[in-house]
């Protein structure tokens, strides 16, 4: 007995790919730099700076020692000689009024007036001490002035050819391709079958 069958083949299609390597080139250019210092020694700079130092002022007055040891401008010794003779005035008028309250007095007895001139003979004589320094000191007036600065820093010129990097870029680049089609056979096969019962 034939009995019909079918062969099928079947082979699956293959893909190719082919893959290129991108690139990156870059291209820079060494700077140059040219640096002015503004004179004749390079890498030297100097910049000019101007220091001004006043003196100081020193005002020393000495009026007031002076007046002490006796040594008086001419509206001083107006002053003092004024002052000491109203004080001479006062003292005279404290002792008048003194001595005439003590003569004033009879009723209590005693002959007064000898008494008056006995005590007058016998007061204590003032001593007279010479001064030697001053009770003073001298008025010392010091001004300084600060001390100034100016400093003008030196000129340099820089001068740069500076330039950003060119870059040439390649991408890697991929291609697919198809290395082999799929096929499909189908064949007819008569097989025969002996069937014994």
């Amino acid at each position: 007995m034939n009995i019909p069958q079918l062969k099928i083949n079947f082979t699956r299609a293959q893909i190719g790919m082919k893959w290129i390597r991108g690139s990156m080139e870059i291209e820079q250019n060494i700077p140059q730099l040219d640096i002015d210092y503004g004179n004749s020694r390079p890498y030297q700079v100097v910049g000019d700076m101007e220091i001004s130092n006043p003196p100081a002022e020193m005002e020393i007055d000495y009026t007031k020692p002076l007046e002490d040891l006796g040594y008086r401008k001419l509206y001083s010794l107006i002053n003092f000689m004024s002052n000491k003779a109203k004080e001479k005035a006062l003292e005279g008028i404290k002792e008048d009024s003194r001595d005439g309250d003590y003569l004033g007095k009879l009723e209590l007895g005693g002959n007064r007036i000898a008494q008056l001139a006995r005590s007058k003979l016998l007061e204590e004589k003032q001593e007279v001490n010479v001064e030697l320094l001053p009770k003073h000191p001298p008025d010392i007036k010091v001004k300084t002035y600060p001390v100034k600065v100016t400093v003008d820093p030196a000129d340099i010129d820089v001068e740069s050819n500076f330039a950003f990097p060119k870059a040439k870029i390649r991408p890697d680049r991929v291609k697919i391709y198809l290395a082999q089609k799929a096929k499909l056979d189908i064949e007819l096969v008569e097989h025969q079958v002996n069937i014994k019962v």
